[in-house]
Order: C-alpha cells, then structure tokens, then sequence
C-alpha cells in the first residue's frame, strides 16, 4: 500500500495543507482547524483503503507531529 504524504506548514500568514510536489490541497486561518479537517478526510481515505501519513510542522517549519492513517500503515507501529 503507498501511503499519500500531507504536510501542514505556515506559509504566508496562513496554515496551507501541501502534497506531493508542494501543490495546495487545502487552507486555514488556523492550524487546529486546519489539522482536523486534514484528519478527517485522512480517516475517510483510510476506510477506502488509502493510506495517508500527516506531517504536521510548527510555524518556524520544524517538525512537530506525525500522524499515519490508518495506523496499521505506520511503518514504526509494526515493533
């Protein structure tokens, strides 16, 4: 299963979900708001059968959180 890579990432005065080749999927005012929207549509792929990894970045671009979808796909979660 290949899993779809989001990043969320502050760009521009405002939280911007990103794909493959930084393309814009979603935006936000916000970053909570923003990361659950993300999640949400994360949880409904992962019931389709799509595997999603969430890569959520502070404002300063660092990593903060990683989050996979479903969370069998999660290469570390297998010990």
């Amino acid at each position: 299963m290949t899993t779809k890579r989001v990043d969320i990432v502050h760009k521009r005065d405002r939280w911007i979900a990103e794909g493959r080749k930084h393309r814009e999927i979603a935006t936000g005012d916000s970053k909570a708001t923003l990361v659950e929207k993300m999640a949400k549509r994360a949880r409904a792929d992962s019931k389709a059968g799509k595997a999603t990894s969430l890569r959520i970045h502070k404002k300063n671009g660092h990593l903060q959180e990683e989050r996979t979808y479903p969370r069998s796909a999660d290469s570390r979660a297998r010990g």
